[in-house]
């Protein structure tokens, strides 16, 4: 628990940062559902244009395959209580 409470220093100090204040949102905001969606589009009709919209369809297949499995295997390996639930 005491790597939990150093690690949660560190994060809360970084909003001391200024360029991490005007970061966060954009970062933020780069991960709506709405504009995820709608790069993969454009990135999709890219690759249809160019005629590679197998290796699209491929890489993303990949990189889902990939974060569930990353997300099965770690979640559980670093469960912790939420700070409200402890």
């Amino acid at each position: 628990m005491a790597l939990d409470n150093q690690l949660f220093f560190l994060i809360n100090r970084l909003s001391e940062v200024s360029w991490i204040r005007l970061a966060a949102p954009v970062i933020t905001w780069l991960g709506d559902v709405k504009i995820v969606v709608s790069a993969l589009i454009i990135l999709l009709l890219i690759a249809v244009f160019r005629r590679e919209w197998r290796r699209f369809v491929l890489a993303i297949f990949i990189t889902v395959a990939a974060v569930s499995l990353i997300g099965i295997l770690l979640k559980p390996l670093t469960a912790r209580p939420r700070p409200y639930q402890s």
